[in-house]
């Protein structure tokens, strides 16, 4: 590629990816690092890519592991008396207990028919860290199971993924998930999926709103909600979670369009609706997340710059 014209488009990128970010964000070295993803061609150790994500998140690992014990003793001192009813099938007036029954009826479901719905440690951890958030933090939404999977599976140190966890959801994405689901800025993520897409391949577009009977935005609202942590194969999402943590959840808009343009060949053989829920449900598997990083940037460049700034300012709490 022409150097001149390498420079001008990683401009454009940064642009896009550092705005309305802290000043520590925009160091040189964090600059280093985050082209270090863009040009990096080799595969990324769980040990180095949790490294990644702290320093990406900007998270302080100081006395951590008290820190957790600590959180665990003082939730199991205060809820004690109260999980006698936690097998109970009524609702009770309880909000926690009734946040740690859903939390019980989702962990079976995260990642089903997966390595990690059959590893009882990994399942431990998923309900110990959803546990202890709901009981620090007053609130459990659906959902949050699977984005912490990711987490678990990256990184093997239960504190660590408790805090990576945290700053994910009290930090990025709290513009979607804050005491309760905030259905509005996620419909935006869901209505940004379909700006794009129109604005990017209007034949696919068209294709898909003509079968269907309702938005094409409520069909993608689980790859926006789980920054696509519903897909399969997880190893391959994981990649793409570089690159969000990296740059910013915002990025998912863009991912989620460049796997819909991947599923073009397939989704024009599709007939009706029926075939289309039933694809969206079930989509192909992530072949290479790398090629849905590259195709999901390389759609910055041909956006107007109206569209890249409702895409980042939908996930601004």
């Amino acid at each position: 590629m022409n150097s001149a014209v390498e420079k001008t488009s990683l401009s454009n990128l940064e642009k896009f990816v550092y705005d309305n970010q802290s000043t520590l964000i925009l160091s040189n070295g964090l600059k280093q690092l985050k082209y270090f993803l863009l040009t990096n061609k080799t595969s990324l150790s769980s040990e180095f890519r949790t490294k990644l994500w702290i320093i990406f998140l900007q998270i302080d690992t100081n006395n951590m592991t008290s820190n957790y014990v600590n959180d665990l003793k003082q939730m199991k001192n205060d809820t004690d008396s109260l999980m006698e009813t936690i097998n109970d099938d009524e609702d009770t007036d309880i909000e926690l207990i009734n946040w740690f029954k859903k939390i019980n009826l989702d962990i079976n479901r995260t990642l089903k028919n997966t390595s990690f719905s059959k590893d009882p440690n990994k399942l431990e951890s998923l309900k110990r860290i959803l546990y202890l958030f709901a009981y620090k933090h007053g609130y459990y939404i659906q959902g949050m199971n699977v984005l912490l999977a990711p987490i678990l599976i990256t990184c093997n140190v239960e504190p660590l993924s408790y805090l990576i966890f945290e700053t994910l959801m009290i930090e990025r994405l709290s513009a979607y998930f804050k005491e309760s689901l905030s259905l509005d800025n996620i419909h935006k993520g869901c209505k940004l999926v379909e700006v794009v897409l129109k604005y990017i391949d209007p034949s696919l577009y068209n294709k898909l709103n003509k079968k269907l009977n309702y938005p094409l935005q409520y069909i993608v609202m689980p790859f926006v909600m789980t920054l696509s942590a519903s897909a399969e194969p997880i190893d391959e999402v994981i990649k793409i979670w570089d690159y969000m943590l990296a740059y910013g959840c915002h990025m998912n808009i863009l991912f989620t369009v460049a796997q819909l343009v991947m599923w073009r060949d397939h989704i024009f053989k599709l007939n009706s609706e029926e075939e289309i829920i039933n694809f969206m449900n079930n989509p192909p598997k992530i072949e290479n997340g790398m090629h849905v990083v590259r195709l999901g940037i390389g759609l910055i460049d041909k956006l107007d710059t109206s569209i890249l700034s409702e895409i980042l300012d939908h996930m601004a709490s």
